[in-house]
């Protein structure tokens, strides 16, 4: 089955692709997520050796992230591969979130792609990846504080809310829940991911995502 369809509902700003950011989306409609599934938990820590045997310290793609983060001037921040991988080191696995959100780590993690998921209920109009030419307000998970998305960074955004900070930090204003039905899905790569490798990565998470949650699954050329 050919899950691959045109759309102009995303897109991304040609000059973060001349900095090295690529970036692919895909459509879930009718998930029922859950806290845990025990069988989606046995998979995963079958597969913790594929995200132990990277080196976050030499790995390339990881370093690739680094590069782009040094050439636009950007201190002090990881991407949220490298977080997962030194997570895995560090406590010998990922945390456990939801079984959406287990899923697309676990393959964030091994192909150290960024990836996110949004409740595509809270999203209004097109989704962007673009540069930003001014402060632009942000709401990540976690605390209730604002922070600021400064010119020059790259973030993603629909027509009301800023969805995702560079590549690392997730709006909280289109999280997902449990009562999240549709999910719009994201992954971000750079120089050293091949597009069809993003595209294979995206895929490979809506496939997982699907078989633990249900629903069916579009990847949007």
């Amino acid at each position: 089955m050919n899950n691959l369809v045109k759309s102009s509902e995303w897109g991304i700003d040609p000059k973060a692709k001349e900095i090295g950011v690529s970036f692919r989306c895909g459509h879930i409609h009718g998930v029922q997520i859950k806290r845990k599934i025990n069988s989606l938990s046995s998979l995963l820590k079958s597969r913790r050796k594929k995200v132990l045997d990277i080196e976050p310290d030499s790995d390339l793609i990881l370093n690739e992230y680094r590069a782009v983060f040094k050439s636009i001037g950007i201190k002090g921040v990881v991407s949220s591969p490298e977080y997962l991988v030194r997570l895995v080191h560090r406590n010998g696995k990922l945390p456990r979130i939801n079984s959406v959100v287990d899923a697309y780590n676990q393959v964030s993690g091994e192909r150290r792609v960024v990836a996110s998921a949004h409740d595509m209920d809270k999203i209004s109009g097109p989704v962007k990846l673009e540069i930003a030419d001014k402060e632009i307000p942000f709401k990540p998970i976690g605390n209730g504080d604002i922070e600021w998305i400064n010119p020059g960074e790259w973030y993603v955004h629909d027509d009301k809310h800023s969805l995702c900070r560079l590549n690392c930090k997730q709006s909280r204003l289109s999280s997902t829940s449990l009562d999240t039905e549709n999910l719009l899905v994201y992954v971000q790569g750079n120089n050293k991911v091949s597009d069809e490798e993003l595209l294979e990565s995206l895929r490979e998470i809506c496939i997982m995502i699907t078989q633990y949650n249900g629903g069916t699954y579009t990847l949007l050329m």
